[in-house]
Order: C-alpha cells, then sequence, then structure tokens
C-alpha cells in the first residue's frame, strides 16, 4: 500500500533518509521521459540554447523541455502568455485562467501507455473543463486521441473535482469524491503532486493526489497521441465543422510537468512524487508574495 507522501516524509526525516528539496535535483526516473518542463531548470536551459533570461514576473514565451527532447512550450500571442515568478532557486509559472496556455507541436507519436506527473497550485477553478495538462493526435481531440486532466465542466470554490479521460476512456468523471478517497474538499492553496498513469485495461487510467489512488477508470485497447500538447489548457472541439482548439484555461501556478511514454511502476512513481513533493514547501513560500490578479507584482 502506497503511504501519503506527508507520511512518507516525516518517516523520512525520522530515520534521516528523507529527500533534499532541490530545484536542481537530478530527476529520478529517466527511462521513457520524453518531456520534462522544469520551471526552475529555465535559466540554465535558456542559456543553453542562446535565448534571453526569463525574467522574474515578465510573460513566459517559451518553456524549454529538459529532457533533451528538444521540445518547448511556446506562446507567440502575448496576451496569452502565463507570468514567471522565481527566487533565484525555486520557480513556477502563474496561468491566469481567461486566456493563458503554452502548447507543445512535435512529431507524431503514438504511445499505449503513458505517466504524467504535474507539480501545480490550483488557484480557481472558472469551470469550462479548466486543464493543467492535454495531449492529443494531432488535428484531434484530446479526449478521444489524447488525455486530458482537468478540473470538470462546472466552476468550484474549493478543489472538489478532478477529471481524467483519454483515448479508450471517454466521459467525465469526477475522480477526487470528499469523505471518500479524502476526508474533505481541499482549499486552492498549496502545491500538489498530482499523477496520471494510463494504460489499456480494466483500472488502466489512474489518477493520484499527493501519492493517494484517487480512482481509476477502464481504458479499452488504444493508443495515446503526443502530437501536441497543451500545458494549462484543453485541446478539443465538439462541433464538427471547428477543429480542435484551445480552450480550459487552467488558473493557478505550476512548477513541473514530466510526461513518460510507458506505465511507470508503483515503485518508480514513488520516486518521482517524493521527488516533487519535497520542493512544495520553497514553492509555497515563493507563492505566498504580493501578486495581483493578473498575475504581476502588488
Amino acid at each position: 500500500m502506497k503511504l501519503p507522501l506527508f507520511l512518507l516524509t516525516l518517516g523520512a526525516i525520522a530515520n534521516g533518509s528523507a529527500v533534499v528539496a532541490s530545484a536542481t535535483s537530478p530527476v529520478p526516473v529517466k527511462d521513457g521521459l520524453v518531456l520534462h518542463l522544469d520551471a526552475a531548470d529555465q535559466a540554465a536551459a535558456r542559456q543553453r540554447v542562446s535565448l534571453p533570461p526569463a525574467a522574474n514576473m515578465r510573460p513566459v514565451d517559451q518553456w524549454l523541455d529538459s529532457s533533451g527532447g528538444g521540445l518547448a512550450a511556446a506562446q507567440q500571442a502575448a496576451a496569452s502568455r502565463p507570468v514567471f515568478r522565481t527566487d533565484g532557486t525555486e520557480a513556477f509559472v502563474r496561468f491566469d485562467g481567461q486566456d493563458d496556455f503554452l502548447p507543445i507541436t512535435g512529431p507524431r507519436r503514438l504511445t499505449p501507455a503513458m505517466t504524467v506527473f504535474v507539480l501545480a497550485a490550483p488557484r480557481g477553478n472558472p469551470g469550462g473543463f479548466s486543464a493543467l495538462f492535454s495531449t492529443a493526435e494531432s488535428g484531434k481531440n484530446d479526449y478521444t486521441s489524447g488525455l486530458n486532466l482537468d478540473l470538470g465542466p462546472l466552476a468550484t470554490k474549493q478543489l472538489s473535482v478532478l477529471n481524467v479521460e483519454s483515448a479508450g476512456c471517454t466521459g467525465f468523471r469526477d475522480l477526487l469524491e470528499p469523505a471518500k478517497n479524502l476526508a474533505a474538499e481541499l482549499p486552492f492553496e498549496g502545491f500538489h503532486v498530482l499523477t496520471v498513469r494510463s494504460k489499456i485495461g480494466e483500472k488502466g487510467n489512474q489518477l493520484f493526489l499527493d501519492s493517494i489512488l484517487l480512482g481509476d477508470r477502464l481504458r479499452m485497447e488504444s493508443n495515446i497521441g503526443l502530437d501536441q500538447m497543451n500545458i494549462g489548457a484543453r485541446l478539443c472541439s465538439n462541433d464538427p465543422g471547428e477543429p480542435p482548439f484551445a480552450q480550459g484555461f487552467f488558473q493557478g501556478d505550476l512548477a513541473a510537468v514530466l510526461v513518460y511514454n510507458r506505465a511507470l511502476d508503483d515503485a518508480e512513481i514513488t520516486k518521482v512524487e517524493e521527488y516533487l513533493f519535497a520542493r512544495t514547501p520553497a514553492l509555497n513560500a515563493l507563492a505566498s508574495g504580493p501578486w495581483l490578479a493578473n498575475g504581476t507584482a502588488a
């Protein structure tokens, strides 16, 4: 049985084996890693490709991939750029929930299984399937050809809804059930580690929140497209005459997104979750500074 991350952390502290909370620590599992977006690595990543440094409290034009795959989440429309926040060590990217998102266009890639980790602090839920992450085959909807992790169709005042859909597993379903898999609804504050493991099978799609298994869903025989990914938005259209487009914009902070083209085993998932969760104290301290509603400094 997997223990919640905070219990694992307390146990590690007690026996002296606690994970060091460092934004520069290497990812503990690299096999199958096809995308690694880390806000704290952007100074070094941009320097490696001769880009100007990302400035604190300024819009993000590109969030560079640190996996070695050469991808970039890039936004050319100035109005849709999220805001970069850093203290020189830790960092995150703030999305306004209105039109901010970072798209990634890569080569055609299909995978029968994948694992996604998101280190994030949702700050609100405006409704409309506000999404932390989505992926799809080029020209197709995320929920039929790829995978989406979002906060559901309706606006909520707390973190009370989490939805995962994918190829072979369509249709909204809330996997966050207070009083069942959590003691209560969560306020919109603080960073969390959200993990999605997707593979074909009866319990193929699984969602974890801070290492707690919230639920699972049947996933039928299918492949997941990694051609187009959106950070902070969905990619879909229910109008047959309208190709898929970005919608369902995320309101909150994203510090890291890791995508693997395989289903990690439980031990591997725990390693990555602990690696990410160790950063939450520093991220929460950084996010506690004064902000205006538009994401800029007060």
